[in-house]
């Protein structure tokens, strides 16, 4: 019985803990202005269409940059 109790309260706390996480982005968030928002969208999508097109992101060249100086 006192197994059941201990898994239980694990979960309860993983879940806790998650729900706290998922909190503070959406609050992080919204306190972000539009100004703000805008490039890191941007930013994400000029990613994702890297990707898709099987070039390097920019971090990696700039990482590649770095090596070579």
């Amino acid at each position: 019985m006192d197994n059941i109790s201990e898994e239980y309260d694990r979960l309860f706390e993983h879940i806790r803990d998650c729900t706290g996480k998922a909190e503070s982005f959406k609050t992080t968030k919204r306190r972000l202005s539009l100004g703000t928002f805008e490039p890191i969208r941007q930013r994400k999508a000029a990613r994702a269409q890297a990707t898709k097109q099987g070039r390097p992101s920019s971090r990696r060249l700039a990482k590649s940059d770095k090596r070579r100086s």
